[in-house]
């Protein structure tokens, strides 16, 4: 700990010796001498710039490369650009007002595009979020290539997001940059939220920035939520389909010009029970869940205060479909699961602008998970506290150089107790256990752009103490190079690891027959080297743009734990994990044709082994080969909206005892197609919408192995491949009555 100390201490000591370039001071006024607070004053040739104060000033750091051209506008005037030598260093900027008669502009926002960033970062607006149901997080992917939304227990109908061929555990999922889908709230949490509430999703593949953390082995998932300033004054949508199944969501904003606020909240319904494929086991479990929320802005001169307060408790139930949970809890006569849990929790971000190049930011995040369940006569009671602190320093040297370091502290307290009601001769995992994280770690990450912001390079490096893993170092770089003005080049390398939580994160083991051994609740940390590159062709012809890119991820783990389910009755878990890579090929090409059209393909490649005792074998339920096809048409100036996307899903490998049990002598299962197709209509003030989710009806023939004999030793639920319930049909309405 002290070398760790005396290293930070050197790190923040040479930081503050880095000093800015030449400083351009000016104001902007208009042709009467009347001062323009909030003028956008930028480089042109760095799009990078700052806004006048209340004095209508302005200081920018100069490029290094001068003369440049310095663009100045502001809203009612006409744009002016000044070119500045690099011997000015004062600057008075007079504005004419512009006068235009009345015009109508019409607009479409982007679906999805991709970013301008170092990183490969994927942005899935709004927009793209109305193409389909988005009931919860894990729905909001149906029309994207790198993540896959799966399921990890059949019969609590609970889901993670797939990126890289990885499970979710391995992307690094946050909400508004903050850390919340972490342990006991992994498994459930993304659920709680639903898709209407959510602005933008960012998709980082493969390495990314140090800022939000050391893991993120296969990438980052950033949920943007709505936030007060820029959301509906009102908003209602309702939901249901044809199982019967409903939601209410709703916010409202107000607020002045220094505060604004939202208050919203979510309803989910359960509806009738179904069991299709005859088996003796709901297809869907029964899911009531409630959620409010509370979204806080506070603006003064040049302090901003963001916050967020949220309430969500669930309740959700499944087994066989006689089971009673009055009467069969824990009992061995009829099989059953239930799931109870509530979780407040509390983000804010507070940030201080210190002047145009200075800015401290001070985050903090805290959250309780209480939990109830039990899996058959197993009781699983568990509690979650987490701390996360984040304080801050961004310095802008000039345009062509950021630095941005900081202090990290976390804590995440998990107590688990898991009891069996009736003695399982096969299982010895029972007992309460209690695992502790305290990671405190200094970050640095510089910016910098080169060749007239052509060459861009992202340099960061994280030192991390962890109470009982010690000192960890995770360094990563990233560089974009903007081979032509169409035509970028993007390469990335980094490590990361992080402290597993097994059970919280494998809950579905619980259901099944299986022991499990006792050192899951004491791993040693993951650690893996992710590398990539990525190619990306952008094009604009008049009415046609569109883009293809095309990239490639390895991910190497030197330690990994997973389950192997490949031996009967048990949890293949070494103690010490297991080496094991994962490669992925992305093909991506989408097109626009006069805003009118939308077209995208991708595919997806994926090879992967785990390296054991010397020996190397395919890993399990990941398809080698993976399509999606998109079609979005808008008409009558966007008011009629029609959306399809097609997956086709290549062969996987089943686990051997599952090709036994399924009579499936290739080891495989078969490549099968999903289509949903939605369409909608809107009015002044609401919109409708309907649509068909998985229309041909496909279903896995079996997910639940051994459902003859629930409470034996072979009994799995977990083995998931592909859709269980089959078509849905749904509709809802989404209500704006004030909007423009």
């Amino acid at each position: 700990m002290k070398h760790f100390l005396l290293t930070v201490a050197f790190l923040i000591t040479a930081i503050n010796l880095s000093f800015a370039g030449d400083i351009l001071k000016g104001k902007v006024i208009d042709s009467e001498g009347n001062i323009l607070s909030g003028a956008n004053v930028y480089w042109l040739s760095y799009q990078k710039g700052t806004a006048t104060d209340e004095n209508g000033s302005f200081s920018l750091v100069k490029p290094d490369e001068m003369p440049q051209p310095l663009v100045i506008s502001f809203v009612g005037y006409t744009p002016d650009t000044v070119q500045v030598s690099a011997k000015m260093d004062l600057l008075t900027v007079t504005l004419l007002e512009s006068y235009l008669s009345e015009i109508e502009i019409k607009g479409k926002n982007p679906a999805t595009y991709l970013s301008k960033r170092a990183a490969p970062v994927q942005v899935i607006t709004s927009e793209e979020l109305t193409r389909s149901a988005c009931c919860d997080l894990t729905g909001c992917f149906e029309t994207n290539t790198a993540v896959h939304s799966s399921t990890s227990n059949v019969i609590t109908s609970a889901k993670e997001l797939e990126m890289l061929g990885l499970d979710g555990v391995y992307n690094y999922q946050t909400l508004d940059g903050f850390p919340l889908f972490k342990g006991l709230s992994y498994t459930y949490g993304m659920s709680t939220w639903p898709g209407v509430f959510v602005d933008e999703i960012h998709i980082s593949k493969g390495s990314n920035s140090v800022l939000r953390g050391y893991e993120g082995m296969s990438g980052e998932i950033n949920f943007e939520t709505v936030s007060p300033a820029k959301s509906d004054k009102f908003f209602l949508n309702l939901y249901m389909n044809n199982y019967l199944e409903h939601q209410a969501n709703t916010w409202f904003s107000f607020g002045d010009n220094n505060y604004k606020g939202l208050i919203g909240a979510h309803y989910t319904g359960p509806g009738r029970e179904t069991d299709r494929n005859n088996n003796g086991f709901l297809d869907q479990a029964v899911i009531e869940r409630y959620m409010f929320v509370s979204k806080n802005s506070l603006s003064v001169n040049r302090l901003k205060w963001d916050n967020t307060l949220r309430w969500v408790s669930e309740h959700r139930r499944g087994g066989e479909t006689g089971f009673v949970p009055s009467q069969h809890r824990l009992q061995s006569e009829v099989y059953g699961q239930s799931i109870s849990y509530f979780q407040p929790e509390f983000y804010s971000r507070l940030s201080w602008k210190i002047n145009d190049f200075n800015t401290l930011l001070f985050n903090v995040s805290a959250s309780y998970h209480q939990q109830e369940s039990y899996y058959g006569t197993t009781s699983y009671e568990a509690e979650q506290t987490s701390l996360f602190a984040e304080l801050r320093h961004d310095i802008e040297f000039n345009d062509i150089s950021e630095l941005k370091y900081g202090l990290q502290f976390r804590l995440q307290d998990i107590t688990q107790k898991i009891e069996f009601a009736e003695t399982v001769p096969h299982k010895n995992y029972e007992g309460k256990y209690r695992k502790e994280d305290y990671t405190t770690g200094f970050f640095a990450e510089k910016h910098t752009n080169l060749i007239s912001n052509r060459l861009n390079l992202v340099k960061g490096v994280r030192i991390d103490h962890h109470q009982q893993f010690g000192v960890n170092v995770t360094p990563r770089l990233l560089i974009r190079y903007s081979l032509l003005p169409e035509l970028e080049a993007r390469a990335l390398i980094g490590t990361a690891w992080r402290s597993p939580d097994f059970i919280p994160e494998n809950t579905a083991l619980l259901s099944s027959g299986r022991d499990m051994p006792v050192h899951m609740f004491h791993l040693l940390p993951e650690r893996s080297l992710n590398y990539g590159a990525q190619l990306v062709y952008n094009w604009n012809h008049h009415q046609l743009n569109g883009y293809i890119s095309g990239e490639y991820f390895f991910t190497r783990f030197s330690r990994m734990h997973t389950p192997d389910l490949d031996v009967p009755g048990i949890v293949g878990l070494p103690a010490g994990g297991i080496e094991a890579y994962f490669g992925n090929f992305l093909f991506e090409k989408g097109l626009n044709i006069n805003d009118n059209i939308d077209l995208k393909a991708g595919y997806v490649y994926h090879h992967s082994a785990r390296e054991l005792d010397d020996e190397k074998k395919k890993f399990d339920l990941s398809p080698t080969h993976k399509f999606l096809a998109v079609v979005s048409f808008n008409a009558f100036d966007n008011r009629l909206k029609t959306d399809a996307n097609l997956h086709i899903y290549g062969k996987q490998r089943l686990p051997q005892l599952i090709a036994v049990e399924d009579e499936n002598t290739t080891g495989y299962t078969k490549p099968f197609a999903v289509l949903n197709f939605q369409i909608g209509w809107s009015f002044d003030k609401i919109d409708v919408y309907s649509g068909v989710e998985n229309v041909f009806d496909f279903r896995q023939k079996q997910p639940i192995l051994g459902y003859e004999n629930p409470f034996d030793s072979n009994f799995d639920p977990s083995i998931v491949w592909g859709p269980v319930r089959g078509r849905e049909i749904y509709a809802g309405i989404r209500w704006r009555p004030f909007s423009n």
